[in-house]
């Protein structure tokens, strides 16, 4: 039996192929709200990665920084950093707030002005 996480992850591949989220459903045995969910989530989690690289990035570019002393300062492995950059590979936010300390800034988590 695989994982939800795999199924996920299938899930994802099948959509990146072109598939149809209704064939998705059928193929992994979920119910199409759940595959269009996961889909739209991934989505919105690529566009928040996207922002923080953005950040970072330009972070990096105001500090005359390179990646490889960001690493060092936040205790990630050079080649981990490197996947970041790449966009093939996730932080966890423990990874995320490291690197922001890293780079002197830091989360704050505040109540959106109006909620949707």
């Amino acid at each position: 039996m695989r994982s939800t996480r795999e199924i996920r992850r299938r899930v994802l591949e099948l959509h990146a192929q072109g598939m149809k989220q209704m064939q998705i459903a059928e193929e992994v045995g979920f119910g199409v709200a759940t595959v269009n969910r996961w889909i739209t989530q991934s989505r919105q989690q690529s566009l928040i990665m996207q922002q923080f690289l953005a950040c970072v990035r330009k972070a990096l570019r105001t500090q005359k920084m390179t990646q490889k002393t960001l690493a060092l300062r936040a205790e990630l492995d050079r080649s981990r950093m490197a996947r970041m950059f790449s966009s093939r590979q996730r932080l966890s936010l423990d990874e995320a707030v490291r690197v922001l300390d890293a780079l002197g800034f830091e989360l704050a988590i505040r109540k959106k002005r109006k909620p949707r």
